[in-house]
């Protein structure tokens, strides 16, 4: 075409030049494409002054569609022709079956329990069965199928798994009967992290100076209305400001006020908070030099606040044992001193699998560590710290798939690369593992089989952890970039603190090590409410709920803490409902990293003396307690085993001290009945016993004076 332009064109061509506030972007609008039409096949029939057209297209292609509808060159009965053809639309709808709304939208904080309900309609005259389609892997629901009674409604609750990653997620989730139409509920779920506590009292400071910016968050605007810019001086918040659309000029602006004591050449650092990936990044350009009733960037015309790819990791240090590692890359890892800078107390120690750093309040940290290049992200490290801490870290993510982590057969120290967390099989899906390879932290652990995958109480990696894993061969394992199925930060394993009696304390961070028990209870009574505790010397040293086993029964994943010493354990079952606690016949020895059992051959464990190991003649309704917990330290007792048999009653402390002992004949009908007197004993729990014959019934009895 060039030879078909006016060259006079160029040559009286102009400058263009913004006016009325419009400005030049290099952004493009957010503008979409005109929505798909189709050609719908239809045939029609003509009935005196009537046309009647049917669609013949499949009618759950045009359900919930707009059809537009058009008819021309029609002729009345004198052959007149219609002068102009005749348009309209219609809304096609005719499933009976329906949600009561289309979509629904929820925001939540990381960590809250999501769950929302929605109903569904049966508009028709008849019942109609139902199929919830295409629902996600980080949502479940009551009722995934059933009946819908004609002219009702039915509540469908939908809960979202426990700990999801931050972030947006988004699902059609279909409702499907037997008229072939699929009614989709839109499910939009943002889960957000708790923000950083930037908080400052404006009140507090004399001057200030205006910024008006745009965020750029790693080479990306931003157009979240809940990221964030907070401004620093020597660590003190002297501002903070939300993104904020301007529908004006339909940009994002940053408008923020900056507050100062009026001190000379104070120099305002700025730091921005990602909301969408729960991010902080330290390193934002430009820096501020405050300067009294300054004003900064235009609406027209923002400063430019951008970050790197740095951001910032906190680990939380337990006062005792903490198993951690890093997910970022920086120089502050190569030296134990910059990277712990205000953290340590005399003795405090930080080691991975063959060198340790020691704290000393005269030199600081030194050891091999130290002297063997410092902290790697690919290693676990386990921290001892006398007091509870924060380890801050800022730096660049480590990529995954840059460092591949060697194994050898045995045990490894390794660290969690990925941003977000995921399962462990997604996780661990690359490392080839064998059977009966063990994944481990302070508390919990897992176990591979080949019929099951990765199962045990274990569930989820988590960023700032390190974990153990024993494998059966050598191998590499690199993690993937981010989960593919977006999976959960804090997900819930099987932690939920149980409520043991008052005396079972129990805090793994006071011990270094641990060792792994994969147990089999044998009882027909077991139910989940069954909590196995294991015992060094009276003292609790971990506990396990029951979880369902691949072959549908129940067993135990039970983490039982110490130190490099060999010590004797002991099993106990308590129950978390009644209070009753089951003696075991069995234990184990204590030894470091020691794994007993397997998932396809655990460790049997008999019930000896308590609920669960008595005969159907022996049943629990043998010893009853009432009041309990006791009133004012009176508490009374009864208990039927055989007529005119000699009973032996006593109390313990649950350290296994006598407290008291009764000797009683029960009558003809084979009752004893009595008051207790707690009155000289501490507020606390205590264990009662009957022994009758060769069988003993415990149960717990709380004293509250």
């Amino acid at each position: 075409l060039e030879d078909q332009i006016n060259s006079s064109i160029w040559d009286n061509s102009l400058t263009a030049t913004a006016a009325k506030g419009a400005s030049y972007s290099s952004e493009l609008p957010a503008i979409k494409d005109v929505r798909p039409v189709q050609e719908i096949p239809f045939t029609y029939v003509v009935n005196g002054d009537e046309l009647l057209i049917v669609p013949t297209i499949d009618a759950n292609r045009i359900e919930g569609q707009v059809v537009e509808i058009s008819v021309s060159d029609i002729q009345d009965l004198y052959g007149n022709r219609m002068q102009s053809p005749a348009v309209w639309t219609a809304f096609m709808e005719q499933n009976v079956v329906v949600w009561q709304e289309n979509s629904i939208s929820i925001e939540a904080l990381e960590g809250e329990t999501i769950q929302f309900t929605v109903n569904a309609v049966n508009l028709g005259g008849i019942p109609y069965e139902f199929n919830l389609e295409n629902l996600p892997g980080w949502l479940t629901t009551t009722q995934e199928f059933g009946t819908i009674q004609p002219n009702s409604t039915l509540a469908i609750t939908f809960t979202a798994i426990a700990g999801l990653n931050v972030g947006s997620y988004e699902q059609g989730i279909n409702l499907t009967t037997a008229l072939d139409f699929d009614e989709k509920l839109n499910v939009q779920l943002r889960v957000k992290a708790q923000e950083p506590n930037w908080n400052i009292d404006p009140t507090a400071f004399e001057y200030s100076m205006n910024v008006m910016g745009r965020l750029v968050i790693d080479g990306v605007s931003s157009a979240d209305d809940l990221d964030m810019v907070g401004a620093f001086v020597d660590g003190e918040c002297r501002g903070k400001a939300y993104v904020i659309y301007n529908s004006t000029i339909d940009a994002y602006l940053v408008p923020m006020t900056i507050y100062s004591r009026g001190n000379a050449n104070e120099t305002v650092e700025l730091k921005a908070w990602d909301a969408s990936k729960g991010q902080v990044y330290e390193y934002v350009t430009p820096n501020i030099s405050f300067v009294p009733n300054d004003a900064l960037g235009t609406i027209t015309n923002p400063i430019l606040i951008e970050t790197d790819n740095r951001i910032r990791q906190e680990v939380e240090l337990n006062a005792g044992w903490t198993w951690i590692s890093v997910n970022l890359e920086s120089d502050d890892l190569s030296s134990i001193n910059t990277l712990m800078e205000g953290l340590g107390s005399e003795g405090d120690l930080i080691k991975d699998q063959v060198n340790f750093d020691q704290y000393s309040s005269t030199a600081g940290w030194m050891g091999t560590v130290s002297n063997n290049g410092g902290v790697s992200p690919k290693k676990l490290y386990k921290v001892k710290l006398t007091n509870a801490s924060t380890l801050v870290i800022a730096g660049t993510p480590v990529s995954t798939e840059a460092n591949p982590i060697d194994l050898v057969t045995g045990w490894n120290y390794v660290g969690y690369l990925p941003q977000s967390s995921m399962s462990v099989n997604e996780a661990l899906a690359r490392m080839n593992p064998q059977e009966d390879d063990i994944i481990k932290n302070g508390s919990h652990f897992a176990m591979y089989s080949a019929g099951s995958g990765w199962f045990g109480t274990l569930t989820h990696l988590k960023p700032g952890e390190g974990y153990m894993i024993k494998s059966g061969t050598s191998t590499t394992l690199t993690y993937p970039k981010q989960s593919a199925a977006g999976s959960q930060r804090n997900a819930a394993e099987n932690t939920r603190i149980a409520a043991l009696p008052n005396d079972w304390q129990f805090n793994p961070a006071d011990f270094s090590g641990n060792m792994s028990v994969v147990a089999e209870v044998k009882s027909e009574a077991l139910s989940q409410q069954d909590i196995l505790v294991a015992f060094v010397n009276e003292q609790v040293r971990g506990y396990a709920r029951p979880i369902s086993s691949p072959d549908g029964g129940l067993i135990y994943f039970l983490t039982i803490a110490g130190g490099t010493d060999t010590e004797q354990v002991n099993f106990r079952i308590f129950n978390e409902s009644s209070g009753d606690v089951s003696e075991v016949n069995e234990d184990v020895n204590y030894s470091i990293d020691a794994i007993v059992g397997t998932i396809q051959t655990p460790l049997l464990l008999n019930v000896g003396s308590g609920p669960l190991g008595f005969e159907d003649s022996f049943e629990d309704k043998a010893l009853k307690v009432y009041p309990n917990p006791s009133v004012n330290g009176k508490s009374g007792f009864s208990f039927q085993v055989g007529a005119g048999q000699q009973v032996v009653l006593s109390l313990v402390s649950t350290t296994g001290k006598l407290l008291l002992s009764q000797q009683f004949v029960t009558d003809n009908e084979g009752i004893v009945q009595d008051e207790l007197d707690l009155g000289d004993l501490a507020s606390g729990t205590y264990i009662l016993k009957v022994q009758a014959g060769d069988k003993l019934h415990t149960r717990l009895i709380i004293n509250k004076k």
